[in-house]
């Protein structure tokens, strides 16, 4: 009876042992996943901070980049009005020689490369690597034809585009029409919508 008592006690006590160490394991294995859930947690929210902080400066690039575009178009436009009232100069007074310096500088102005290239950069901050697919679908693409583009994916109008072009709303019109030939684009397909996918 002594002995059965025995076995009996040691059974308890593994039993015991048995379910305090289960229960141990199951606090541990508990506490680890409410670890890894925090863990996740803290991940998500730096990830979700992480891409509104990238929405912001990207939102920040879009309206430099239209900002620029803007400065273009009314640098163009204030250049025009001189280029007409140098043109009224020279009619009514015969100085021949300041008006062709004066309309060379500006000339110059307008064609400024520098302006582009620092449009270029905010254009490819805001639509990354839309240069290297436009050329890599139309290698036959020019500078100017890019360009066009360029402003047509930020969904200017024609009038915007012939001011900061500085060409006129006919000029613009023909620009398209090469751009769309170029493409070989149908009758039916939109040519703004085509640039925008890109």
């Amino acid at each position: 009876m002594e002995e059965k008592e025995k076995v009996s006690n040691l059974q308890k006590i593994a039993l015991g042992g048995g379910l305090g160490l289960s229960l141990l394991t199951l606090g541990f294995g508990f506490y680890g996943i409410r670890q890894k859930i925090k863990r996740n947690k803290i991940e998500k929210e730096k990830i979700a901070a992480e891409l509104q902080l990238k929405e912001s400066e990207l939102a920040f690039k879009k309206k430099e980049l239209t900002t620029h575009a803007l400065h273009l178009a009314k640098k163009n436009e204030v250049l025009e009005n001189v280029k007409q009232k140098a043109r009224e100069l020279k009619s009514s007074e015969n100085g021949g020689r300041g008006y062709q310096q004066l309309i060379q500088t500006i000339n110059f102005d307008q064609q400024d490369d520098k302006n582009w290239e620092n449009f270029t950069q905010y254009f490819e901050q805001v639509h990354k690597d839309f240069s290297k697919i436009v050329k890599t679908k139309y290698p036959d693409i020019t500078k100017n034809e890019l360009r066009l583009m360029a402003l047509l994916k930020m969904n200017l109008s024609s009038k915007e585009i012939a001011t900061i072009l500085n060409i006129s709303s006919d000029g613009v019109k023909k620009a398209r029409q090469r751009l769309r030939k170029k493409m070989e684009l149908s009758p039916e397909e939109s040519l703004e919508s085509t640039v925008l996918t890109m």
